[in-house]
């Protein structure tokens, strides 16, 4: 499959590139020869293949981040190198997925940084990084007890 997708993508600009691919030893057909559409969606969405080979979630990050990815790509065992885009993801179910996660981790991550890092284990790096980031500014702010009074 990765093989196909980088000739295809010498060929074809990135949106024409199919976001799934799926090999059949035959095409289901109708009785009068032509191509039975509503048997091929079937037998492709029940087993649709990104080509990458499945990386289990080693965080609750990562955890968290697949049932996001779950839920928004209506998508079953999503690995931690699957990118976003080739699993059907585009512009506004990315949008969905970066609000979503500003929910879940109280995080900004935004579309470009989406569109640059792809996937699962690069994002939750990011969050983690984010997330470190704060904590460190947070702990550098020093409350006192005793407030200076400034005369206007």
């Amino acid at each position: 499959v990765s093989e196909l997708r980088a000739w295809l993508g010498k060929k074809l600009p990135n949106y024409m590139l199919p976001a799934y691919y799926k090999q059949l030893d035959k095409m289901p057909q109708l009785a009068n020869g032509k191509t039975n559409k509503k048997a091929l969606r079937t037998m492709i969405d029940a087993s649709i293949s990104s080509g990458v080979e499945y990386v289990a979630p080693r965080n609750e990050t990562e955890s968290k981040l697949v049932k996001i990815w779950e839920e928004i790509l209506q998508r079953d065992k999503i690995g931690m190198n699957d990118n976003f885009f080739d699993l059907g993801g585009h512009s506004l179910k990315a949008t969905t997925m970066a609000n979503k996660i500003k929910h879940v981790f109280k995080v900004n991550i935004t579309l470009k940084e989406i569109f640059k890092t792809p996937e699962i284990e690069k994002i939750g790096e990011e969050i983690q990084k984010k997330k470190w980031l704060y904590e460190s500014k947070k702990a550098d702010v020093k409350l006192t007890e005793e407030r200076e009074v400034i005369r206007l």
